[in-house]
């Protein structure tokens, strides 16, 4: 099996993220308000999807045929805890925001949620995955992380904002 190239990967990546962005504002043009359980809904599914997949393609690279399950299972496993931990930090974002923007203000709010969040995701993320025997664990879990803390931020922008208009 070969090694994907930086730059096929990049592609891969952004054209993910590109989907869950236009996605999400496919749901935020539409006429009728959009329930949170539906955008909710998406961003699982986007999560279960997307780093499912990638724990899978990961995890096979330059892998011996006899690794082919462990690649299944570490991509079942990435794709399950990525849908769970999506729903968790979105609630723990929001928590942690409003908590600390009243103690500090909006902007070190957004980052110390931002890291805060993060710390909690991936303090649960790697041990599973050295449980599990996962070859490349810091390759199956860099897209998420960069992905997962762009999308964090956004999020967190995104409320900061609401919270001007209300």
């Amino acid at each position: 099996m070969t090694t994907p190239t930086a730059k096929t990967t990049t592609r891969a990546h952004i054209y993910e993220f590109s989907v869950a962005i236009n996605a999400h504002q496919s749901f935020i043009q539409q006429d009728r308000p959009v329930k949170p359980t539906q955008k909710q809904a998406l961003i699982v599914l986007a999560a279960i999807l997307g780093y499912g997949g990638w724990g899978v393609y990961s995890s096979l690279l330059d892998q011996p045929s006899d690794m082919v399950i462990v690649a299944w299972r570490a991509g079942v496993i990435q794709g399950c805890y990525a849908g769970l931990l999506t729903l968790i930090n979105l609630a723990l974002l929001e928590l942690l925001y409003k908590r600390l923007h009243r103690r500090m203000g909006p902007t070190p709010a957004i980052f110390c949620a931002l890291a805060l969040a993060t710390a909690a995701q991936y303090s649960l993320i790697i041990p599973i995955h050295l449980i599990n025997g996962t070859p490349n664990i810091a390759l199956t879990l860099l897209p998420g992380f960069v992905i997962g803390t762009l999308f964090s931020f956004a999020y967190l922008w995104g409320l900061h904002h609401a919270s001007l208009s209300r």
